[in-house]
């Protein structure tokens, strides 16, 4: 009779431990699909940061190509230019009376399609600064000196993410 009273109560406990096994698989399954959840969002936003790194990059290297295009510009020109306030032809050169302090933050993409040099992705424009004469005496020739110009480029990648704006100053001397 001892044998059949320990059966019972035995069977009884096994019954009594099968619930306690499945809440904690569940449990531990509901914290293993929060860690991949959390995981995927992880590299989801990284991979939206590679790209806007990559897009800024972009930006930056076409700004700088058009910079160095411009510079090659200038360097190359054997006589002084005219300086105009509007730019009908590119390449040419702004009068700096022309442009506000701080112009290219405020200009929208209608003033760099109607006044900037297209190169590539980017645009330049090259503006006249000064003509510094090497004397200060005055008289009836021209005086020899250097001319000093501000280029601002601006690269832009074409899902507009990603704007560089660089600027550079040139000296040359026509004479």
């Amino acid at each position: 009779m001892r044998n059949v009273t320990a059966m019972i109560c035995y069977g009884k406990q096994r019954s009594r431990q099968k619930g306690a096994i499945l809440a904690a698989t569940l449990m531990m399954l509901l914290v293993i699909s929060l860690i991949g959840i959390t995981a995927m969002e992880t590299a989801s936003l990284q991979g939206k940061m590679a790209r806007n790194t990559i897009d800024r990059q972009l930006a930056f290297q076409s700004a700088e190509t058009a910079l160095r295009t411009a510079g090659s510009y200038i360097r190359n020109t054997t006589e002084r230019p005219k300086t105009t306030n509007n730019c009908n032809s590119p390449p040419c050169i702004l009068d700096s009376t022309a442009l506000s302090s701080g112009w290219w933050d405020t200009s929208s993409d209608s003033f760099w399609d109607s006044n900037g040099t297209q190169v590539g992705d980017a645009q330049y424009v090259i503006e006249e600064r000064a003509f510094v004469p090497d004397s200060l005496s005055v008289g009836h020739n021209i005086p020899t000196g250097r001319d000093f110009y501000n280029i601002t480029s601006r690269g832009k990648t074409q899902t507009s993410s990603g704007q560089a704006i660089l600027q550079g100053a040139f000296v040359k001397r026509y004479n």
